[in-house]
């Protein structure tokens, strides 16, 4: 079975005047192989300086700001009963009424939704708009 690691040659690196190298190697039951050389760049090896230092002033702006985006994010607007909207108009303009039409949703479209669900999308419709003074059933 073989066995893999990496190794850093830093002596070469130094005679070099450039980032270390690192090569892999292979251990098998014959020896030990080198298979490839490559040059470390500088954004991945090892930092030498210290870590920045936090700054919790920075980081409380960047929280507030993400919350005060989330709350105004619009969550509404689609119905389930938008992909019906038509057929619906058409249903409630032949005379049926919202417990009709909850009837057909379940049985015809499989969509569970209660009565006054339904009443209220259907009366924010400009197709079904009642004049004034009218009640619904």
């Amino acid at each position: 079975m073989a066995k893999w690691h990496k190794a850093r040659h830093n002596d070469e690196a130094i005679s070099q005047n450039s980032a270390p190298l690192c090569c892999t190697h292979v251990t098998t039951q014959r020896g030990t192989v080198q298979l490839a050389k490559i040059q470390l760049h500088a954004s991945i090896m090892k930092p030498q300086e210290t870590a920045p230092v936090f700054d919790p002033g920075s980081a409380l702006a960047a929280v507030r700001e993400h919350r005060a985006a989330a709350k105004w994010r619009r969550t509404w607007g689609r119905s389930r009963l938008t992909p019906y909207r038509a057929e619906l108009v058409k249903l409630r303009q032949a005379g049926g009424s919202y417990a009709d039409l909850t009837v057909w949703l379940r049985k015809v479209k499989r969509v569970k939704m209660d009565s006054s669900s339904v009443r209220r999308y259907l009366q924010k419709l400009p197709e079904l708009a009642q004049p004034t003074g009218a009640e619904g059933d």
